[in-house]
């Protein structure tokens, strides 16, 4: 996620080139990502700091209208019978309402792909992606 000073400054310069004084210059601006996946980097910070600097902490934030897409629909295309269920299970942990045990987070046999070595990781991940012709 962009650090909330990064998309304050392209708020000032686009005021300044549309000589504008709306929010980001009279534009309407698209952002786009899940806030429960990454807060911007701050090197040494706290999570304080990292709270701080994201963009729901900016000024801007009261200008930014969510919306929020219903359907993943990698889920949906992808072939994969687990797919839906994972998806289904991120939801949860991203809402906080999956079941833990200690704190912890424990996943379905089904939905783990166990495997011995790097070879074996790379190529349940990547299958023959490495025979793809260019």
């Amino acid at each position: 996620m962009a650090n909330r000073k990064a998309i304050e400054a392209l708020d000032r310069t686009l005021r300044d080139i549309k000589q504008n004084g709306q929010t980001m210059g009279g534009i309407t601006i698209l952002f786009w990502g899940d806030f429960r996946q990454t807060l911007p980097v701050i090197p040494r910070g706290t999570r304080a700091d990292e709270v701080r600097a994201c963009l729901k902490s900016s000024r801007l934030w009261k200008y930014i209208i969510p919306l929020h897409l219903t359907v993943n629909m990698r889920a949906q295309i992808g072939g994969n019978e687990n797919a839906q269920e994972f998806s289904d299970l991120l939801l949860e942990i991203g809402n906080d309402v999956y079941p833990q045990e200690h704190g912890n987070v424990v996943l379905n046999e089904n939905l783990c792909c166990k495997v011995s070595s790097m070879r074996d990781l790379i190529s349940s991940v990547y299958g023959n992606a490495t025979q793809i012709p260019t």
